[in-house]
């Protein structure tokens, strides 16, 4: 995963001029409060030659704690402001860069060196959703990164060279007709390659191979971060806390309906490009 970029956002710097703005408007209340009682002061030395009397302090001890009680419910709402701004742009970013990571993996949805897989063989989905309590989205797809023209030398052993592929992940097999899923069992120093189960078709034209990828994104409950959204490869990684959402499929085109956990609804739309 790319980590996002860290730095100060346009509402944290609006909000920091705000409260500035509102520090230094009280500062100098105070400073006009404080002129107005000593120039009271020295009219009082010059007519009576004494310091304070005892209503002149509860005065000032009552205007003192009324700008504290205005200050501390003025700071007081602008950090519940701020934090709701801040909150509000949090859930903005983590949408819009989990819908980027599923809109880049939708449009690569069943990619093949040829044609789309489905089209090869349509018992591969490249598209599938699973509605239970995750809400699962299933993206498959030939690896567009690192496949491999490949030459046949029985049912069961092809060679490869320049793929990197570990035994027992899931591999795809293709050309411009037909495409199947199979397993690599070994991989021989010579780079023949060794499949669990043999071919089950006749390749005559150039044929393809590459990892068979299944993107998973799906909803689940973080043991500290409560429910959000999961991604899962190889491995499950937690994107972003949300309520919850809502994958839907119409046409081929992809719907998702997520509910961020402030409450706000989002509805965003993805389709593949693969032709």
């Amino acid at each position: 995963m790319h980590a996002r970029k860290q730095g100060f956002s346009l509402t944290e710097v609006l909000v920091s001029l705000v409260l500035i703005s509102i520090c230094s408007c009280l500062l100098f209340e105070v400073q006009h409060q404080a002129f107005h009682w000593q120039k009271k002061l020295k009219v009082i030395q010059a007519d009576k030659q004494q310091g304070f009397g005892l209503p002149e302090l509860m005065l000032g001890l009552a205007v003192s704690s009324l700008l504290m009680l205005i200050l501390m419910q003025m700071l007081l709402s602008t950090g519940a402001l701020y934090e709701k701004l801040h909150t509000k742009a949090q859930e903005t970013l983590d949408l819009q860069w989990g819908y980027e990571l599923i809109a880049h993996r939708v449009a690569h949805a069943g990619f093949t060196p040829c044609r789309r897989v489905d089209k090869l063989n349509p018992a591969l989905k490249p598209l599938e959703i699973i509605q239970d309590k995750t809400q699962k989205l299933i993206v498959r797809a030939m690896d567009e990164e690192s496949f491999a023209r490949i030459n046949i030398i029985n049912q069961k052993t092809v060679q490869a060279k320049g793929l990197h592929l570990k035994p027992k992940y899931p591999i795809l097999i293709s050309d411009c007709h037909h495409a199947e899923v199979n397993r690599i069992a070994a991989i021989n120093p010579n780079h023949a390659v060794i499949l669990e189960h043999g071919l089950s078709h006749d390749y005559e034209e150039e044929v393809y191979m590459g990892e068979w990828l299944s993107d998973t994104f799906y909803m689940k409950n973080h043991p500290k971060k409560g429910p959000g959204l999961y991604y899962k490869r190889h491995r499950a990684d937690f994107l972003f806390p949300m309520q919850q959402v809502v994958f839907k499929l119409k046409k081929g085109r992809l719907t998702m309906q997520a509910v961020m956990r402030s409450g706000a609804k989002h509805h965003l739309h993805a389709e593949p490009k693969v032709p």
